[in-house]
């Protein structure tokens, strides 16, 4: 109960946008996650990619998007030990997606490739109704700038192959063309 105590204190925080003292409670929640892990707690790597995802998200508020980018990283990194595919998929989602908006098409193609990679080990409906369709999305809006056209046939097989024979209709949509925009300045101001 503590460590949920402390979590819910920076989703509050955070909800309110305290970033400061956010930051401060997610902090505490990763030390007294990082112990329950080094404890045998079960319950210690949940607390600790919660925690870990409102520092990052912090960070990204705060436009300190390699920081953001390092702990996403980590989190991802951490998700592969765990066994926790959904992490690995969002950690390498959001990396690419700082990577694109800072229009450093390349890096972000890769970490939608990574992410990808991670969510194609949910099962299919999962894929189907989740943030791996924005990955894939953007994984070929970054790709056609940066790649040849025979990678992205690769790429929409693949895509096939995850996502059924409809995976157009689930990646190409209205909702999807909109993820591509960039935001200019922070939205908060």
């Amino acid at each position: 109960i503590y460590i949920s105590s402390l979590f819910i204190a920076s989703e509050a925080f955070y909800a309110i946008r305290e970033y400061k003292d956010s930051m401060k409670y997610s902090e505490i929640t990763l030390n007294e996650a990082q112990k329950a892990m080094m404890g045998g707690d079960t319950t210690g790597y949940s607390y600790w990619k919660m925690a870990a995802s409102m520092k990052a998200a912090i960070l990204t508020a705060e436009k300190k998007r390699d920081e953001a980018i390092s702990l996403y990283k980590e989190i991802a990194l951490k998700a592969v030990e765990q066994k926790d595919a959904y992490y690995v998929m969002e950690g390498y989602r959001m990396c690419g997606f700082l990577r694109y908006e800072e229009g450093k098409m390349e890096s972000a193609f890769e970490f939608f490739l990574l992410s990808l990679a991670g969510g194609s080990y949910l099962p299919e409906n999962i894929r189907r109704n989740s943030t791996f369709t924005y990955a894939a999305y953007l994984a070929l809006h970054t790709g056609k700038q940066v790649r040849a056209p025979s990678d992205i046939e690769i790429l929409e097989k693949q895509l096939q192959e995850w996502l059924g024979k409809d995976w157009r209709e689930l990646v190409d949509n209205p909702s999807m063309r909109q993820a591509k925009a960039r935001r200019k300045k922070n939205i908060f101001s």
